[in-house]
Order: C-alpha cells, then structure tokens, then sequence
C-alpha cells in the first residue's frame, strides 16, 4: 500500500481499472522494442565471447559457459516466448529477472577471475552496459527497472569489497582509487538509467492520459453531432467535410403537431413551456429511435420524423405507424396525470423526398419534396389524438394496420385526397 501511494505521488501509478488498461497499452507499445532490446543483448553478450579469449585468458573457459550455456539460451528462449499470448502477463517480471541473469552473469566473471586477468576490472564496462540496458532497451517499469539496478549495484559492491579486502585494508589497499574509480561510472551510469527509466514511463503515462482525454473529446463530439445529424450523415462530413445531397424514393414521413399549442403558450410560463416540450420530444425520440426511425427536426411544437433514409428500410411504413400509434398512446398515458393536457394530431404520407445538409456553419439535416407538404396536409386534416394516413400510406399498412377511410378532402395545393384513420390497435 506504500508502494503504491509513493508511485502515485511520482505519477507512476493510476486507479486499477485505469492502470489495467494502461498497462495492457504499455505492453502493446513496448513488445517491439523488447524483442530488438533481447536481440541486442544476444549480439551483445555473444561478441564479448571473443574478448573473453584476450581479457579472460586463465577463467575464459568458465565466462564462455556463462555465456553460451547459461545467458545466451535464456535470451534466445526469451525471445522466442515474446510471440507467445501469455508473455504479456509476466512481461515486467520475466525481463527483471532477465535484467539479474545479465548482470549477475558479468559479476560472477569478476568474481571468478584473477586479479592479474586484464578484464578483471575492465569487465566493470559490460555491467554499465547491462545497467543502460536495463534503463532503456527492456522497456521495464520504472519500480522494476530500479529494483534489477539496485540488486546489480548490491552484487557489484559485494564482489569488490569481498575479493579485494577492501574491509580489512580500508584506505590502504592498492585497489581502493580503481574501486572509487570504477563505482563513480558504474554509480553514474545507474543514476542516469534510473532517470531514463522514469522519464520513459512518465512520459508514456502522459502520452496515455491525453489520448484518453482525445477519445473522451472526440466521444462528446460525436455524440453531439449525432445529436444534430443522422449516423451516415455525420460519417461522412467526418471523413470528407461535405455530404451529398441525395434523393429516396421509399420513404414515409411523421408529423404532428400540439392542438390549440399557442392557446396553450400564452398560459405557460417560458420554462415550464421548454420543460413540458423537452419532455414530450425527448419521449418521441425515444419512441422514434425503438422503431428506427429518424427524428429531422422540431419546429416549435411541430415534430418531423422519416423512416427510410438515410438507411434505406423496407418496412419505413410499418415502423413509422407503429412510432405513430406508441406516441398517441404516450400521450392519453401522460394526460391521465398532469395538469397540462397535450393533445396531438399525427399526419403520415410515403413517397420521394430529398434529404441533405443546409448550411456551412451551423449544420442542419433536412429534407424536401412534396412529401414533406403531403405529411404536413395530412395532420392539419387530422384530428386531436388521431392518425391521420394519405393513400400512398394505406396501401403499405392496410394489411397490418386497421384503418378507416374518410371522406375525400379537397387539399390545399394538391386537390382532392383520399385518407385514412389509423385505428391505433395493432
């Protein structure tokens, strides 16, 4: 729990279902640089081989056993167990481990080696070697790439006080300046590994925030604009900044209407009016959204939805009157308890519109074409709470819906019509 909280103080540390994800992030991100790191420590380590012949010419034998029987089949296997599915749940602590193998491998050369052996002391270089490494090749986190350093110096320190008595001789042993000499670069070497190891994961952490704050943006803006526009619509003014008119020709239209709506409004106070409309409409998208359908736009208390466009939908009649039917059901349910009443007239007619964007500041998806005024029509010659159907329409729901036929009725701009009461039983 310390732990814990000292890397959150260090920024190294988030909430668990956060680091869960982060990690599993991590992983993807450093798998190719893990594999390049263990490829690098196999040429690496298999090419002071040949120093061993020159700077461990007495415990050769031994460094070469170190490296090709031990170390280099580990890397090599490593290696090969980087491409497997279950690598990524140990990654941290299989490369730590690692990290020991190569660096404890080199002490135990210095260990063993004589004291008149030149890589004796020069063999101090391949540890900083393993100390860089570690800092930046192995993609470890920063609390295991500090721990693997840590334990390394400790081995480090241990060996060269042990072996050249630096305990008993003190300031006195001949080899003391090359002990103080070699522990400054190897020290130097571990801080700057550290530094590298923390900047690293800081840095991807940081990198990691602000792409989840990208998504998180770009989700709030996505969703806003789905909010304005259809899916398809939205699509490609995401991709392309413009969308192309186009024209459907299978498409059945809703609109209604609140009855006596400016009565209504003069006795309403401004927000308990928003209110009461936020409420319905939001209902009707509701309603709307159940039966794919697509709600274009409001107008005051008038409400426009289509069912067939953008996406085409064979059954755009069907889904449009049962929206239809679920609505003025909605609203009797809502009458039966509020104060305010809101009864509604519905206009429904098929046929051909046009749809696409209008505007280049502020977006707005509509549509046009006759069928649009003939949907207009038909709830103007409705009647409170009931649905009102042009013959276009019938003719796709009769075998669903029971409807009963009216009188012709002489249409502004049309002519005389036929229409049709879509009785609200299924």
């Amino acid at each position: 729990m310390k732990t814990t909280s000292i890397l959150r103080a260090m920024g190294l540390q988030f909430e668990p279902a956060l680091e869960e994800e982060f990690l599993h992030q991590y992983y993807l991100d450093s798998i190719v640089t893990v594999r390049s790191g263990i490829i690098l420590g196999i040429v690496l380590y298999s090419l002071f081989g040949i120093l061993d012949e020159y700077m461990l010419p007495v415990t050769k034998q031994l460094a070469w056993a170190i490296r090709f029987i031990i170390i280099v089949p580990l890397l090599l296997g490593l290696l090969a167990y980087t491409f497997t599915a279950s690598f990524s749940k140990i990654f941290n602590s299989a490369i730590f481990l690692t990290s020991l193998m190569l660096g404890y491998g080199i002490v135990f050369m210095i260990y063993y080696s004589h004291e008149t052996e030149p890589g004796y002391n020069f063999y101090y270089t391949g540890l900083m070697l393993v100390i860089v490494w570690v800092g930046t090749f192995s993609q470890l986190r920063f609390v295991y790439a500090a721990w693997s350093i840590l334990v390394i110096i400790i081995g480090y320190l241990a060996v060269s006080v042990l072996k050249q008595h630096m305990v008993s001789d003190g300031l006195a042993n001949p080899k003391f300046p090359i002990f103080i000499n070699n522990s400054f670069f190897f020290i130097s070497s571990a801080i700057l590994a550290f530094f590298s190891s923390y900047s690293f994961e800081k840095t991807r952490r940081n990198s990691f925030m602000h792409q989840k704050t990208i998504e998180r943006e770009k989700k709030k803006s996505d969703r806003l604009l789905l909010n304005i526009l259809p899916e398809s619509v939205a699509d490609d003014l995401k991709l392309n900044g413009k969308t192309i008119p186009r024209e459907f020709d299978n498409v059945t239209v809703f609109f209604s209407d609140i009855v006596d709506f400016t009565k209504l409004s003069t006795n309403l106070e401004p927000a308990e009016l928003i209110n009461i409309l936020n409420e319905l409409f939001t209902a009707f998208d509701n309603i709307m959204e159940k039966y794919d359908c697509e709600r274009i736009k409001t107008i005051g208390d008038a409400y426009l939805a289509v069912c067939g466009m953008p996406k085409a939908d064979q059954n755009h009649a069907c889904n449009i009157a049962q929206a239809a039917v679920e609505i003025v059901r909605y609203c009797k349910a809502r009458n039966r308890t509020h104060t305010v009443k809101l009864n509604i007239r519905i206009g429904i007619h098929t046929g051909k519109v046009v749809g696409g964007v209008v505007g280049v500041k502020k977006y707005i998806y509509d549509i046009f074409g006759s069928t649009i005024n003939i949907a207009s029509r038909m709830e103007t010659h409705s009647e409170p709470m009931r649905i009102n159907i042009s013959e276009a329409s019938y003719l796709l729901l009769k075998d669903t819906f029971p409807c009963t036929r009216r009188d012709t009725i002489l249409v502004k701009g049309v002519g005389e019509m036929h229409m049709y009461f879509l009785n609200q039983m299924v």
